[in-house]
């Protein structure tokens, strides 16, 4: 499901890499082109019958050790229903960069059928084991039926960030009633990295 690129030496000062059918690339003027990493290809796994908050196993996804760059620009999307409910039982979805939520809910009694979406864009300003970011997001922070969920826009001062390590991209849910009859999932995850 996820492409991890391939990194050859430098040629002459030029960066090289490997395409996906390992073909030799050289960017045109050394610009960097965005590189889909994961592309969801199906629905996730129902989140049901739990209070622990639980990764979508859709939309997850590992960015290698050292892949990061001053520069790097990451950005990722998705979808999801909550496909039946009970009672006024709560959901709250997050999207996270490691343990720091980029995009952050409200718990919501939610109807069934209600939906929620977002985006979000990370931007690498220092790499090393001090390293930093900044985000933003703009994502349905009320899951509700279609044109009728409340949209926001959030941001993220400088954070700090381990770019020497892997860093996970995750979105997941939290039902504030363990019930077999709360059941939700994720349709839509992409994320690309530049």
């Amino acid at each position: 499901m996820a492409f991890a690129p391939k990194i050859l030496t430098s040629l002459h000062g030029r960066r090289l890499g490997l395409s996906r059918t390992d073909r030799l690339v050289l960017p045109k003027w050394d610009a960097v082109v965005p590189m889909l990493a994961v592309n969801a290809v199906a629905a996730s796994t129902a989140i049901s019958n739990t209070t622990v908050e639980t990764a979508f196993d859709n939309a997850t996804y590992t960015i290698p050790a050292k892949m990061l760059r001053a520069g790097s620009l990451i950005r990722f999307g998705w979808q999801g229903i909550a496909t039946a409910t009970n009672s006024t039982d709560t959901l709250l979805i997050k999207a996270y960069l490691g343990s720091t939520a980029i995009a952050t809910g409200t718990a919501t009694d939610v109807a069934n059928n209600a939906i929620f979406a977002g985006e979000a864009s990370i931007a690498i300003r220092t790499i090393g084991a001090s390293g930093t970011f900044v985000a933003n997001s703009s994502h349905t922070k009320v899951p509700a039926a279609s044109l009728t969920a409340s949209r926001v826009d959030e941001i993220l001062a400088s954070t700090a960030i381990d770019t020497t390590a892997a860093n996970i991209i995750t979105v997941k849910a939290t039902w504030s009633v363990q019930s077999s009859s709360n059941s939700c999932r994720n349709d839509l995850f992409w994320l690309t990295i530049s």
